[in-house]
C-alpha cells in the first residue's frame, strides 16, 4: 500500500474510530452506574469488530498477500529450503481474532518449485529471512 493510500485509510479509520468513540460516550452516559467489567465488555463490543476490519486491511495491503504480482527477483523464497515460490492462485482463509471476530483473507497461495511445500499466507517463519516464507 502507498502513502497516499495510508493517507485515505488512515482518515477512514480515524472517521470510524471517532464513531466508536462516540457510541461508547453514548453508552456511558445510559449506563452511569456500570461496572469496570461492563463498560469493558461494551468497549470491546465497539472496538473489536473496527480491530478486525483494520487488521484484514493491513493483511490485505502487504506485498506479501499478493507476491505474484512481484518481479520474479523480488518475490520471497521458501523458508524451508530456499527455493522459489510458485503463485498456485488466489485463496481466502478464514481466521479468528480479538474479541472471536471472523477475519475473511485472501492471498497468493504459493508452493515451493523445490520441496513442494505449501504456503498460505506467506509470511515469515521462525528464523527466516526477510524474504523467506
Amino acid at each position: 500500500m502507498g502513502k497516499s493510500d495510508w493517507d485515505v485509510e488512515e482518515a477512514r479509520w480515524a472517521q470510524q474510530i471517532e464513531a466508536v468513540v462516540g457510541k461508547v460516550r453514548a453508552w456511558r452516559a445510559a449506563h452511569p452506574r456500570a461496572t469496570f467489567r461492563e463498560i469493558t465488555e461494551a468497549i470491546d463490543a465497539e472496538l473489536n469488530p473496527l480491530r478486525a476490519q483494520m487488521v484484514s486491511e493491513a493483511a490485505a495491503s502487504s506485498p506479501a498477500a499478493w507476491f505474484t504480482e512481484q518481479p520474479p527477483e523480488e518475490r520471497p523464497h521458501c523458508g524451508q529450503c530456499g527455493g522459489k515460490l510458485i503463485g498456485r492462485g488466489r485463496h481466502r482463509r478464514q481466521v479468528t481474532t480479538q474479541g472471536d471476530i471472523p477475519v475473511s483473507l485472501e492471498r497468493d497461495y504459493g508452493v515451493c518449485a523445490s520441496c513442494q511445500r505449501g504456503v498460505f499466507p506467506p509470511g515469515r517463519g521462525a528464523g527466516a529471512r526477510p524474504r523467506d516464507v
